[in-house]
């Protein structure tokens, strides 16, 4: 898979979560955001252009599991 340098900002407590978790896995930051915003996608995809709610953003990623995506590779 051909990959691209992207750069964005993000909050330090959150930096902080994505590499404690990229620690406790074994796997790079980049793959855990990776396939952080790949989860992400493919549930708006699922949605049919349905928009999530502001207030339901939080509850849908704190529901979506990366553990397995990031330990079947």
């Amino acid at each position: 898979m051909n990959s691209k340098l992207v750069a964005f900002r993000c909050p330090q407590e959150l930096l902080s979560r994505v590499d404690a978790a990229a620690k406790e896995l074994g796997v790079p930051r980049s793959r855990i955001i990776a396939e952080a915003i790949r989860v992400f996608v493919q549930t708006v995809n699922g949605r049919r252009g349905r928009v999530v709610p502001p207030y339901r953003g939080k509850e849908i990623l704190n529901s979506l599991d990366f553990r397995s995506a990031l330990t079947e590779r």
